[in-house]
């Protein structure tokens, strides 16, 4: 779950960085946009995919801990 969270910071520097480089390059008038674009989407269609596989990850630990809470208040 963590190496999740690490990956998906570093996606998002990732776009920011660019993001601040794209800036640079258009204050340039360097910009290739179809470029950019396709690097953005790509990056954006990477975190989306990641935060697919993670999600049953999540439910799953909410599952465990709702039994564990139940386990917990039966015990009481």
């Amino acid at each position: 779950m963590f190496t999740f969270f690490k990956e998906l910071k570093e996606i998002r520097n990732i776009c920011n960085d660019y993001q601040e480089f794209k800036k640079q390059v258009i204050a340039k008038q360097e910009v290739d946009d179809h470029f950019a674009t396709t690097c953005i989407n790509q990056l954006r269609n990477i975190q989306e995919m990641l935060f697919k596989q993670s999600v049953p990850v999540v439910k799953k630990a909410k599952a465990n801990k709702v039994k564990k809470s139940k386990l917990t208040k039966v015990k009481q």
